[in-house]
């Protein structure tokens, strides 16, 4: 009952990147691609189209439909919907959606290409079966897949406030920051300094001014690795582009694999990368 009770809970929508969306896109129509090619299913045939280059065209049409729609009508709807969680018979509609989509382009194509421009609707719920049928076994796999990973990925997730676990951290001194290979010294009022973010061979400084409201980034010609060494808590090193005052910090989500940290008055969002996940824990019993 316990494995049944798993697909009941509801996981945490993800958005792909662009490069990994078009990624996954070739991968799957590779697949896609040979299948037709070696095994011709459904009496696929082209008359006397050279296969290839038609199953080439279909796979560019395929790709641009499922991108456009996965890029820009997908966030549309999340937005117009305003859902935040996904369950197990979201990701089946969504699979499913995609396979209507594809088997409609397949149709337009191969219409066009028979210079056909009226809806047989019999012949296109034919080829909806054909999609259906050919998807239907591919969607169960993935759509369990990334389930599961979903839900093992949100396992050890973690959603607090800091003053829960850790009590603010007493910065009495002023904060000194030298730039490099120059004079020039730049002194910031205790606590004031909200994060620091990596520019090249630059910093850029996020702090309050002196009301404590408007916040203002000075350019420092320095790097993180110098600021790591000089500064101690509550300044805390979290990514390669990042280091954070945890005074500053409201609350973490994450695990192991990764951590978020959100900034008290700011809409900002600072990554803990898997690499310091470790370092920035272990701040919390300094």
């Amino acid at each position: 009952m316990e494995g049944l009770k798993s697909f009941t809970k509801p996981i945490a929508i993800r958005r792909l990147s662009t490069a990994k969306l078009i990624k996954q896109l070739l991968l799957v129509l590779g697949i896609v691609y040979l299948i037709f090619a070696l095994l011709e299913p459904f009496e696929f045939h082209v008359g006397e189209y050279n296969k290839f280059g038609i199953l080439l065209l279909f796979s560019a049409a395929y790709f641009i439909t499922l991108f456009i729609a996965l890029k820009w009508l997908y966030p549309l709807f999340l937005a117009i919907t305003k859902l935040k969680r996904f369950y197990l018979h979201h990701l089946i509609l969504q699979y499913l959606g995609l396979i209507v989509l594809v088997t409609t382009t397949h149709y337009g194509v191969q219409h066009y290409l028979n210079d056909n421009f009226v809806l047989d609707l019999p012949l296109y719920l034919q080829f909806l079966k054909h999609g259906l049928a050919l998807g239907l076994i591919p969607t169960v796999i993935l759509v369990l897949i990334e389930y599961n990973k979903a839900l093992q990925g949100s396992k050890g997730i973690q959603k607090t406030t800091l003053p829960s676990f850790l009590n603010p951290i007493a910065q009495k001194d002023s904060v000194t920051i030298s730039a490099l290979h120059t004079k020039e010294c730049f002194r910031f009022r205790p606590n004031a300094i909200i994060y620091i973010k990596s520019d090249d061979n630059y910093v850029h400084v996020h702090y309050f001014g002196d009301d404590n409201k408007e916040l203002h980034r000075k350019l420092i010609r320095t790097n993180l690795k110098t600021l790591e060494d000089t500064l101690a808590l509550p300044f805390v090193r979290t990514h390669r582009s990042y280091m954070v005052n945890l005074n500053h910090v409201k609350k973490v989500t994450g695990n192991v694999k990764g951590m978020k940290l959100f900034i008290t008055a700011l809409d900002t969002v600072i990554p803990v990368s898997r690499g310091y996940v470790a370092t920035f824990k272990n701040s919390f019993h300094s």
